[in-house]
């Protein structure tokens, strides 16, 4: 049995850092989410920052990016969603774009009510771009928070992260 320890982005590191022995977990993600305006759930900047910030933890560390997204209201409401959530209210936007900064796809779309909402969400280029980069900046573990919902896509590419099949 071992002890993981999932640390929030904003979470202080002790100057005498952290004990060795547990599983060290930076949360990478929720960099925009609910309470927020619209954006993405990790940028570069932002991985960038959380790996530097790992740098002093124990050698038995990974970095946790979130599957998904949120959908926000014209109220900054916003709701988790699942990356295929997020592809059904896409089909209602027609103008699906990639942000340069996070890799996320985002769009807006007018709810049946008359609303306007603006989605962000991770795909599988987009987490397989957070890979990569987290990978360059020397943390080669990686941990996803909140599977479910994926498109077979992500699905696929995960499993060939390992050259495992998730079907």
């Amino acid at each position: 049995m071992g002890l993981r320890v999932v640390l929030s982005p904003d979470s202080s590191m002790p100057d005498e850092g952290f004990p060795e022995g547990p599983q060290y977990v930076m949360a990478a993600y929720n960099f925009y989410g609910s309470g927020s305006q619209p954006g993405p759930n990790a940028d570069e900047p932002f991985i960038r920052s959380l790996t530097a910030r790992m740098e002093n933890l124990p050698e038995d560390r990974r970095i946790a990016f979130a599957t998904g997204g949120y959908d926000w209201d014209a109220s900054g409401n916003a709701q988790q969603l699942t990356e295929s959530e997020a592809y059904d209210f896409s089909l209602k936007s027609g103008d699906v774009q990639r942000d340069v900064n996070s890799g996320e796809l985002y769009f807006t779309y007018t709810a049946e009510d008359g609303s306007i909402h603006t989605v962000w969400y991770a795909d599988g280029e987009t987490i397989a771009g957070w890979f990569n980069l987290s990978r360059s900046l020397g943390c080669w573990q990686v941990a996803l928070w909140r599977m479910g919902g994926e498109m077979p896509e992500t699905l696929k590419m995960l499993g060939d992260l390992k050259g495992i099949s998730l079907n």
